[in-house]
């Protein structure tokens, strides 16, 4: 899908434009999920088999203080923003993540004009912590710690 919208929205994550595309991303997500090295979760509508969106959390080691992160992504289709689908797929995967890895520290980013990415993070409960201007556009990087380490450095 190369919706200009979505294309805006997202942060350095590519939708699958190709069956193949999407199968082996499947794969990669599958064996990461296997090794319990992440999650991620597809959303699809109860009447159709069509994937509308998916939430990922992709655990990434910091070896500054033994603890771990977890990089959150997530997109939707737009024809589905504004619905609260995101902000119910979130939660629920955020406290399946750290039911198992309860000191894992949940990080994810949105660009500085997008306020609806900005509201879920928040609605979700994770703080924003740093905000980046060295692109054009800016960043801000959000975090959800459960061990209540915040000394994150991005």
């Amino acid at each position: 899908m190369n919706d200009p919208l979505f294309a805006r929205a997202s942060i350095g994550c590519e939708m699958p434009v190709s069956d193949m595309q999407l199968l082996r991303w499947v794969i990669s997500q599958h064996k990461q999920h296997q090794s319990g090295n992440g999650c991620c979760y597809t959303i699809r509508r109860t009447a159709e088999e069509n994937l509308i969106g998916l939430v990922s959390l992709q655990q990434q080691e910091n070896n500054a203080d033994l603890s771990y992160q977890a990089d959150l992504s997530y997109w939707l289709q737009p024809m589905y923003w504004r619905r609260g689908l995101m902000t119910e797929a979130v939660t629920a995967v955020m406290q399946h993540w750290l039911t198992l890895h309860p000191q894992s520290i949940i990080m994810a980013s949105s660009h500085n004009d997008n306020l609806a990415s900005q509201a879920l993070l928040q609605r979700v409960g994770m703080k924003l912590a740093e905000t980046d201007e060295t692109n054009k556009e800016g960043i801000r990087h959000y975090i959800s710690s459960a061990g209540g380490n915040s000394n994150i450095i991005f």
